[in-house]
């Protein structure tokens, strides 16, 4: 080891290099402590960072060591080994970021969504919004393999998995729900035998149309609660507004 280097790490890890860090820790922790506190706090808990990097940085700098960011990374304090990692920028997103003022339009957007959500029902886990004894996702998959019965064509997980937007995971759960409630069958495919098909069963299809019945009364309903023509117009042109804006910010929805 240098000379000027090894002197510098004398100034700072000998005794009277200690007395000087735990004079300077004392010093911030009554600032910022308040005497009580910091006649209660041990030395390696005043310490910070800030406190300790400058007394060896003057230390090398005095004696005409280079400055070792090993030797400016680790500490010594009274006995107590403790590694002190840099102090890393607090960035805005990190630190929290400002309210949002309600009259914003994303926060006006992100409230009516939620007040949607919450209020048609879309949260409960047992029951759909039209009132049947059935989860969300189970009643929208027993919906899109009827659709694609009518058209005799075949769906594959996957293709479910797309049109509901979820995952692999989560489709094999819900077909695995499916096939044992009696509602819907899967067979691997002919043509690929990584595919898995998934059909409803007579039972599937007759609950799927009663769903179905049920939820287009349920929308009946809603859009005939608005107040005008204009009214009932402006809502439709605003959702197929705002789901082409979630097309276009996320992978597309693949038609029934």
């Amino acid at each position: 080891m240098h000379a000027p280097r090894a002197e510098a790490q004398q100034w700072f890890w000998g005794p009277r290099g200690k007395e000087r860090a735990a004079r300077r820790a004392r010093r911030w922790a009554t600032q910022h402590l308040g005497p009580r506190q910091s006649s209660r706090a041990c030395p390696s808990q005043m310490l910070r960072c800030h406190e300790i990097k400058p007394i060896k940085t003057r230390a090398c700098k005095a004696l005409g060591a280079r400055v070792d960011p090993q030797m400016v990374a680790g500490a010594t304090i009274c006995g107590t080994h403790r590694r002190m990692a840099p102090r890393t920028p607090k960035h805005p997103e990190s630190s929290g970021s400002a309210p949002h003022e309600p009259g914003e339009p994303a926060e006006q957007l992100r409230a009516a969504v939620q007040r949607f959500v919450r209020g048609f029902g879309l949260l409960a886990s047992d029951r759909t919004p039209c009132g049947t004894p059935l989860s969300t996702s189970h009643a929208h998959a027993l919906m899109v393999l009827l659709e694609r019965g009518r058209r005799t064509r075949l769906c594959t997980q996957q293709e479910l998995a797309e049109v509901l937007g979820i995952d692999k995971s989560n489709v094999a759960r819900l077909c695995a729900r499916l096939e044992r409630d009696g509602h819907a069958s899967q067979r691997r495919s002919a043509s690929d035998g990584r595919a898995r098909l998934v059909s409803l069963t007579p039972a599937g299809r007759r609950l799927a149309e009663r769903v179905e019945t049920q939820s287009r009364a349920r929308f009946a309903e809603l859009l005939g609660a608005l107040p005008s023509h204009e009214a009932r117009s402006s809502v439709l042109a605003s959702l197929e507004a705002l789901n082409g804006a979630i097309a276009r910010t996320h992978a597309s929805v693949p038609s029934l």
